[in-house]
């Protein structure tokens, strides 16, 4: 096995109780995790969390973008394993989708993240291309 950057658990995974992620994997999940959980709800971290589930609800428009970028790059820039390059919001039928385009800093490597924001179960997931 390479060297190992990075190694946890996720516990999304819906067949085993627990999956070991490692490196870009886990970079992932942690970011999806930030963004699942809304701002505040975090005993003794309030400041933990997205704010960006308060703008589902609202029309997609430049007020409301601006908004969602400004808690995209403050997520994002929580984590020192990554720097934002590059961000572009769309709409979709039941919510929004999210594509960053990410650089890993240990990796030095760069990579897209596309993240659906589905109003309808209040749940950000990763869309693969």
């Amino acid at each position: 096995m390479a060297n190992v950057s990075f190694k946890g658990y996720s516990s999304v995974d819906k067949t085993q109780p627990f999956t070991e992620l490692t490196d870009k994997a886990l970079i992932k999940r942690d970011i999806l995790n930030h963004f699942n959980t809304k701002k505040g709800s975090r005993v003794m971290r309030p400041d933990y969390g997205s704010s960006l589930w308060d703008y589902l609800f609202e029309p997609l428009d430049l007020i409301s973008k601006d908004a969602i970028l400004d808690d995209v790059n403050t997520v994002i820039n929580s984590d020192p394993r990554v720097r934002i390059i590059n961000t572009d919001i769309q709409e979709m039928e039941h919510g929004i989708i999210i594509s960053f385009q990410l650089q890993y800093v240990t990796f030095e490597s760069i990579d897209v993240f596309i993240i659906g924001f589905d109003r309808r179960n209040m749940t950000a997931q990763e869309i693969t291309a």
